[in-house]
């Protein structure tokens, strides 16, 4: 077993008996060199390393004010909202100011510092040495990055971890890529079987017809339209309230787009704001609804709610579709499947009579839902 020892550096902990530690303004200096963009590239550094600047960079008209980068310097970025953006450039180039540009000053091997400057503890370590008014704002300069204590391998031990971590990185990306690419597959066969299931049946090859309704497509021949508004009541939340108008306003838990998700509803905290006594009437999730996402980066997520130890009502970014009762049966609606159409929703909902009901719900016309089809 290797001989190890106490670095005596927190974030480091143990290193092997023959390794040293050193300052990093003793292995790099800083290039501080101010260039133009209509000379030299415009880069950015990112936690994937240097890349030609990004489409979706933040650009200003001071292009003429930026910093040097040569082939081999390391460049990382001194503002903490981008921890962990680093890297050793493959190019001459320039880049934002808020980058600190270092250059080595002795014979070293840059990958292992590049894996080095990448890691978790690292990034700590640099944000500690830090300053600012808020933890937004917080920069670590050169003056403070110089004083950051490193280990330092010698080199040929430099270059065999550099050369492992290389290796390591690149199979288990590999994989990674093989296992998204499987998701993927799995979620198109799920969505096909369940698509095949409620437009199609489970009975087998029966006579079908067509529904006249685009997405549905055909249906089996025994399966009549009808119109959502005849077994559903729409209701609209409630617009953000921050101040009570009266004393009967009480400050209550409300239902977000982020709290619902086609998983389930989120347990967490909720938000809260004022409900007047009528409101939460109108606004209180009960056992069965199903929760829509009516617009935004959520839009289409859905959930069936069930019920709470507390009441909790619903904010203007969600709806309720909530059964009218058409079966005798108590109640409570099921959602099998949802599935996005472009902009659009298709959900499928199961009531306790075994009734199947396909219900479309535009997200660009989502007030409009009671004049939408459904199957059943």
């Amino acid at each position: 077993m290797r001989e190890m020892k106490d670095s005596g550096i927190d974030w480091i902990g143990t290193i092997p008996q023959d390794w040293q530690l050193s300052k990093i303004g003793s292995l790099y200096t800083q290039r501080n060199e101010k260039v133009s963009d209509k000379d030299y590239q415009p880069l950015s550094v990112t936690m994937q390393g240097i890349l030609p600047q990004l489409a979706t960079a933040a650009k200003t008209d001071d292009g003429d004010n930026r910093k040097l980068v040569r082939v081999g310097d390391f460049a990382i970025n001194s503002r903490s909202d981008r921890r962990g953006s680093c890297g050793i450039s493959p190019l001459d180039g320039s880049v934002s100011l808020i980058n600190i540009i270092l250059t080595p000053r002795t014979a070293m091997h840059p990958g292992y510092y590049n894996w080095l400057f990448h890691t978790t503890l690292f990034a700590d370590e640099f944000y500690k040495w830090g300053h600012g008014i808020v933890a937004d704002l917080w920069t670590t300069r050169w003056q403070e990055m110089k004083s950051i204590t490193v280990p330092v391998p010698e080199y040929a031990e430099q270059e065999r971890i550099a050369a492992f971590l290389d290796a390591e990185y690149a199979e288990i990306d590999a994989v990674l890529e093989k296992t998204r690419a499987s998701i993927e597959e799995y979620k198109k066969l799920k969505q096909a079987v369940i698509t095949q299931a409620v437009t199609k049946g489970i009975r087998g090859d029966r006579p079908m017809k067509d529904s006249g309704i685009e997405w549905i497509g055909n249906i089996p021949a025994g399966v009549p339209i009808s119109r959502v508004g005849l077994h559903f009541d729409i209701v609209l939340g409630k617009m953000l309230c921050s101040a009570p108008v009266d004393d009967n306003y009480t400050l209550e838990s409300y239902y977000c787009a982020a709290d619902v998700h086609f998983e389930g509803l989120s347990n967490g905290e909720k938000k809260k704001m004022w409900f007047s006594p009528d409101e939460k009437e109108q606004y209180c999730v009960k056992n069965g609804d199903l929760l829509v996402v009516e617009g935004g980066a959520g839009a289409g997520g859905c959930a069936i709610a069930v019920s709470t130890d507390v009441p909790i009502y619903i904010q203007n970014s969600i709806m309720i579709v909530r059964s009218k009762g058409i079966s005798k049966d108590k109640d409570e609606c099921l959602m099998d499947s949802a599935d996005r159409y472009d902009n659009s929703l298709s959900l499928v909902v199961r009531l306790p009579t075994c009734v199947i009901l396909s219900l479309r719900i535009s997200i660009l016309f989502a007030r409009t839902l009671t004049i939408l089809r459904i199957s059943f």
